[in-house]
């Protein structure tokens, strides 16, 4: 760096003894400092040099949602981490008349969209909070289109639609399907809940 100051001051006649190359070299290392710290926490689109996937491993698309909602119908947001091999992805939406349920579901679908848009073809490890989401995709799903989208008892099953989407993606995709625990401190979890409340929050 305090050579290539100095290269800049040759190249446009600049005295290089009237500059602290020191003080220079020190007040860039600062800057860039601030730069890397406010762009981290502003953007959607976040570097994988800050977060280097913590434990995630480098050939595995991870994937975290969460949903919440303000009464039940009520207002409601999603949220969505995606953590690539060189890139991480938060992702957020909400709408003004929904469930619980439906946010859960619509942020896992929103989620495993943008990797399929990705076209990444890596396997996928996605991490829920909702056993609704959970089984459903892995358990119930089968029995429900066999019955014609009716459950066991007859009825038709609430939330077809989402249920629909997610399961086409859920066999183009083949994810690896988790469940943790919510509000337990997990880190992505945890950022999931903050990006659905707040989304919920701006539709208020």
């Amino acid at each position: 760096m305090k050579e290539l100051i100095e290269q800049f001051c040759s190249h446009f006649q600049i005295d290089s003894q009237r500059i602290d190359a020191n003080a220079l070299y020190a007040d860039l290392q600062s800057l860039s400092l601030q730069y890397q710290t406010s762009s981290h926490s502003n953007s959607s689109h976040i570097s994988s040099l800050d977060y280097s996937l913590h434990n995630h491993s480098n050939d595995v698309i991870h994937v975290y949602s969460d949903g919440a909602c303000s009464g039940n119908p009520g207002v409601g947001g999603w949220g969505a981490v995606l953590i690539y091999p060189n890139d991480y992805i938060e992702l957020s939406g909400g709408e003004l008349l929904t469930t619980n349920n439906r946010m859960e579901l619509l942020a896992a679908i929103e989620a495993l969209r943008h990797v399929q848009h990705s076209q990444i073809t890596l396997p996928i490890i996605i991490s829920t909070d909702s056993q609704y989401v959970k089984k459903g995709i892995t358990l119930w799903v089968q029995n429900w289109k066999k019955n014609g989208w009716k459950t066991s008892a007859k009825e038709p099953v609430k939330n077809q639609d989402l249920w629909q989407q997610l399961d086409s993606l859920n066999q183009q995709l083949h994810p690896e399907w988790q469940w943790i625990k919510g509000h337990a401190g997990h880190k992505y979890n945890e950022r999931c809940d903050t990006l659905a409340v707040s989304a919920r929050d701006q539709i208020v």
